[in-house]
């Protein structure tokens, strides 16, 4: 499917509130409230458990758009557009589907109309996180106090990006945080698609 190589795109083309990821099951509740990946021992046991709460958070609204809606009501926009799946001649659909302080991207698969979660970003400070990490307001100490040494992590211009993965997560699924000047800006679930 085309969608990884379509993702990895754009999110090199900016790393802004307009950046999409990378789907993945997700779990019921819905409260919006430097180096190579981590062995299994990196991260003290409490830091591990608290990223894990954080990654099924990104998880918690649902993977379609129905379940989404169901949990959040009508968006406040849903974009579609369209890209070949690189594995059948069928063409897929990509939704960026926003909410205050929260955007989603679903994809539709062409061939048999399933869908599933491709993305998820907190944008403001509305959402709480787990561990009481807001955008806009929980600065890089605190989360790195909360969740110990980002996996790796990349400038972008003036942008810090710092991944959060551990195994049980998946090797090619990470939560980005987004600091500018030292404040988180934007949550980001880099989930695995292919």
């Amino acid at each position: 499917m085309l969608v990884r190589p379509l993702f990895c795109l754009v999110a090199v083309l900016g790393c802004g509130n307009d950046s999409p990821p990378h789907g993945r099951a997700s779990s019921d509740s819905a409260r919006v409230s430097d180096g190579a990946k981590p062995s299994s021992g990196s991260l003290g046991h409490g830091r591990d458990s608290l990223l894990q709460t954080v990654y099924d958070y990104g998880l918690a609204f649902g993977e379609t758009r129905a379940q989404i809606t169901a949990k959040l009501g009508l968006p406040q926009s849903a974009f579609p557009r369209t890209t070949q799946n690189t594995y059948t001649a069928a063409t897929d659909s990509i939704f960026d589907v926003r909410y205050p302080g929260l955007r989603f991207w679903i994809i539709r698969l062409g061939a048999d109309g399933r869908e599933f979660l491709g993305g998820v970003q907190v944008t403001d400070s509305t959402p709480v996180l787990p561990g009481g990490i807001r955008c806009h307001l929980t600065t890089r100490q605190t989360v790195r106090e909360l969740l110990g040494d980002p996996s790796h992590s990349t400038y972008a211009g003036d942008t810090l990006v710092a991944y959060y993965a551990r195994l049980s997560i998946g090797p090619d699924e990470y939560v980005q945080f987004r600091f500018l000047l030292d404040t988180l800006r934007l949550v980001h679930w880099d989930l695995y698609v292919d």
